[in-house]
């Protein structure tokens, strides 16, 4: 028997969501807050974050995203999809998901691949820091353009996190997102 099941037989209530897209995560603080009996405060909630996302999107608009690869774990590598929350999140933070085109949520990645991709930015969450570090002393990612022009960006995880914050990474991506086209311009 998984947790679940077991909490159920001991009678006590389960909640079992799945958080594919931004849209679900919005949907599900609504829902929780309708089980918590707090609707009025998690609609106010929601409301706030899609109007935070709004204003990276318009401040993104008009300006061609940059292409990015965002590695969740670098060995294997593995990263994220279109049909992610956080290929959505990066989207509107200004960043093209190089790996959007997979037919996969979450997809395994050679140095070849990459390297096709030929991203102009790589994201990557704190805990891949010291990896993120040594990159441009290995020699099959000098070839992927962002290495090279310096272009590796650690974030916090709140990009990876289905829930209020989510927009904490989304504005924080952004933040990178603009500093980096700063540069290059």
């Amino acid at each position: 028997l998984d947790d679940a099941e077991r909490l159920e037989r001991l009678g006590v209530p389960v909640y079992t969501i799945s958080i594919p897209t931004l849209e679900a995560v919005f949907s599900t603080i609504e829902q929780t807050g309708d089980l918590l009996d707090v609707r009025e405060q998690a609609r106010a909630l929601v409301a706030s974050l899609r109007e935070r996302i709004d204003r990276v999107r318009r401040a993104a608009a008009g300006r061609a995203p940059l292409r990015v690869l965002f590695v969740i774990e670098p060995d294997p590598l593995i990263a994220p999809g279109r049909q992610t929350f956080i290929g959505e999140a990066l989207a509107a933070a200004g960043a093209e998901l190089v790996t959007a085109r997979t037919g996969s949520s979450w997809a395994q990645y050679d140095m070849e691949q990459v390297i096709g991709l030929k991203p102009e930015m790589i994201l990557t969450p704190e805990a891949n820091r010291a990896w993120a570090a040594g990159l441009a002393r290995q020699a099959g990612w000098l070839k992927v353009p962002a290495v090279p022009a310096g272009r590796i960006f650690v974030v916090s995880d709140a990009i990876q996190h289905p829930g209020p914050r989510l927009v904490d990474g989304i504005e924080e991506v952004a933040a990178i997102v603009e500093r980096a086209r700063s540069h290059s311009e």
